[in-house]
């Protein structure tokens, strides 16, 4: 009898367990675990000792097999296997699994973590895997660097010293009201992108360098109010932007300004209300001319056309080019309120009125348009039959639930911490508003986690129960499993591999002098601070998790349609391949590399399974953060480091425990005789 049979307590199939373990002690040493000549003292020794190790009776007992009993023997219930067949899969030479199959059952999550091998990776094979992962982190930044526009612009200032040069403009300006609340931050103007993308890479990618005002934008805000971000951005967080929360408090303050500290832009709220009478002397716009690194002498006037979306009491604009490019029209629009200057703005030609034109449509060609509508189609699709399968199998009590709560909890974790760190706090009331929004996004990204997973863990546990076997030791909490180490390391390096062959698809088209469309889209918003950086890691569980857990969803979903694993696989590979080649810029180059990124993803999940899978997207989606630099005197070569410690800490941990405490090298190399053991 088990000691809570023996209590009284509720009994369960791990009570019998416990007698298992009991019967299994006997056969094994010939003597009892517990001996006792009545129930009381029986109950006694149940519940204040432990039975004494097998292997104290027997010389040379098999220590898997003294773990399997005395796992069987543990006083709390939850702490002993959970099946005869958990039972089963611990023992030597024994393949519960594959019996459980053939008898059409679905095997119990601890019975699939418990299968499988639970030796990791041979230590030259380790060792390589290693190697090639570090390699590809340290080749990332030399690679990443050449289609950087952010290299080719030229940071030389860190936005502390941009911040500067904005209030002093403010301040020139007449504006010297001290703000309650200031935010700032980097943003690439796309327009350039858009308007120069005919063109052949060298000359692109060349004018980049010189173009004023320069694509990639400083911004600075100051309010009499708090700043409090109206709507969610990437990440599904509350962030300030230039243009979040919208501009429309009196006495609000925006200055543009281009990678050199030149006045791009201008924007001041004038008061709701105001008594003064007459426009005032005008002012003397040479100052701010001076400031965007402009000769007021060499443009002429002309007539307004752009207009701010607040009231001027005068307006003025002009034209001209700049010195050093005469072929190149440069406008100026400009505005005051009773003698101050409260909007000033330099119009490159390339410049775009997003406003009036919306920028998807400006920018997707037709075979884009037709990829984004077929995602979004097999995206509804693939979430209504989730939906279908996880409501079936809560109804029927399937599913690792525990499991499920633990990613859902992950996935909430990390989209809050994403917020926490990103976002931009405040003293006030509304920060609690902006709490509960956050907590609301994150607890519906958790949610959908957890039903996802739900849909599709019994069934793949049944079908494919060798993807789930590391990833269900993970959340058994085995963090030293060999087999973690071995799947971690292998999904590793095909992230690596990925982004590698990534890195060279943005250069490819510079090297054959194709369109440079891919160039420019970096995350100069990473750049603000460290904690932006710590912000993107934090979001990273979340970011690198759901994707895999999608594709399974969708592969059973059409699975269950075609009957057949291969059809499945290859009708996905078909529609998402199809996907790609239709919205690449370069129909050989993007849609090839986008079809073989797509092929290795399925292959490294079908094959290592569903913890490889979701470290391969983390080592995907991480280095796409950041913009990268071989220069370590840069301002920001340290913060930009960090996400490549953080991957490459996580591999050498995986080495780590993927040895299974082996030796790196043989403390014998030769033996007495001289011959190479």
């Amino acid at each position: 009898m088990a000691p809570e049979q023996l209590a009284g307590r509720e009994v369960t199939v791990r009570s019998d367990i416990f007698a298992l373990g009991l019967v299994l002690y006997e056969l094994f040493t010939g003597k009892r675990a517990f001996e006792a000549t009545t129930p009381a003292e029986l109950a006694r020794l149940q519940s204040e000792s432990k039975p004494t190790n097998p292997s104290s009776h027997v010389e040379g007992f098999d220590p898997s097999v003294e773990t399997v009993i005395l796992r069987c023997l543990e006083r709390e219930p939850e702490e002993r296997p959970a099946s005869a067949l958990a039972v089963a899969a611990a023992l030597p030479g024994s393949d519960p699994l594959a019996a459980a199959l053939a008898a059409g059952e679905t095997p119990l999550p601890e019975m699939v973590a418990d299968a499988g091998s639970h030796e990791g990776l041979r230590p030259a094979v380790a060792m390589a895997c290693l190697a090639l992962i570090l390699l590809g982190l340290a080749v990332h930044p030399f690679l990443a660097e050449q289609t950087s526009m952010t290299r080719a612009v030229g940071l030389e200032l860190p936005p502390a010293a941009l911040q500067v040069e904005a209030r002093r403009i403010l301040e020139e300006a007449g504006h010297t009201e001290r703000p309650l609340d200031t935010e700032q931050g980097l943003f690439i103007d796309y327009g350039y992108l858009l308007h120069e993308r005919g063109q052949a890479a060298e000359k692109r990618w060349k004018d980049v360098g010189v173009v004023r005002p320069a694509p990639v934008t400083y911004w600075y805000r100051q309010s009499p109010r708090y700043l409090t971000p109206t709507s969610f951005a990437n990440g599904g967080v509350f962030r300030l932007r230039a243009t979040n929360p919208p501009f429309d408090i009196p006495g609000m303050a925006t200055v543009y300004l281009d990678a050199g500290g030149r006045l791009a832009g201008l924007l001041v709220m004038p008061p709701e209300v105001d008594d003064s009478e007459g426009p005032g002397l005008e002012p003397d716009w040479s100052l701010l001319f001076d400031r965007a690194g402009i000769d007021m002498a060499t443009f002429a006037a002309a007539r307004p056309k752009w207009n701010p979306t607040f009231d001027c009491d005068l307006r003025r604009a002009w034209e001209g080019t700049y010195p050093d490019q005469p072929d190149v029209p440069v406008r100026v629009e400009a505005g005051t309120w009773r003698g101050r200057p409260i909007y000033f703005q330099v119009i490159p030609h390339w410049h775009r009125s997003w406003r009036m034109e919306s920028i998807a449509v400006a920018a997707e060609s037709p075979g884009q348009k037709a990829a984004t509508i077929v995602g979004f189609g097999l995206t509804l699709v693939t979430l209504a039959g989730g939906l279908m399968l996880a409501r079936r199998n809560l109804r029927l009590g399937r599913g690792d639930r525990q499991s499920a709560f633990r990613l859902a909890l992950i996935v909430l974790l990390s989209t809050m911490g994403g917020w926490v760190l990103g976002g931009h706090h405040e003293p006030t009331f509304a920060e609690v508003g902006l709490f509960f929004q956050a907590l609301a996004m994150a607890s519906f990204t958790g949610g959908a986690a957890y039903t996802v997973y739900i849909a599709i863990e019994p069934h793949v546990r049944r079908l494919w129960p060798n993807l789930m076997i590391s990833w269900s030791r993970l959340f058994q909490g085995r963090f030293r499993d060999p087999l973690i180490g071995r799947d971690i390391l292998i999904g590793a390096v095909a992230g690596t591999a990925t982004f590698v062959l990534l890195d060279f698809g943005n250069l490819l088209p510079e090297w054959l002098g194709l369109p440079l469309a891919n160039r420019g889209y970096e995350d100069v918003e990473s750049l603000s601070g460290v904690r932006q950086v710590l912000a993107r890691c934090a979001s990273l569980p979340m970011m690198s998790s759901i994707g895999p857990i999608m594709m399974l969803l969708l592969l059973l979903l059409v699975r269950t349609i075609l009957r057949k694993q291969w059809a499945a696989v290859s009708v996905l590979v078909l529609l998402f391949g199809a996907g790609k080649l239709a919205s690449a810029s370069n129909f050989v180059i993007d849609g090839s590399i986008g079809v073989i990124v797509l092929g290795l993803s399925f292959f490294v999940l079908l094959r290592h399974g569903l913890l490889a899978s979701i470290t391969m997207s983390l080592f995907m989606v991480l280095p796409r953060f950041g913009v990268w630099t071989t220069d370590l005197s840069s301002w920001y070569a340290g913060q930009m480091m960090i996400p490549l410690l953080l991957l490459a800490a996580i591999a050498v941990y995986a080495f780590y425990i993927s040895l299974a405490g082996r030796p790196l090298f043989s403390a014998k190399l030769f033996d007495e005789d001289g011959a190479k053991v």
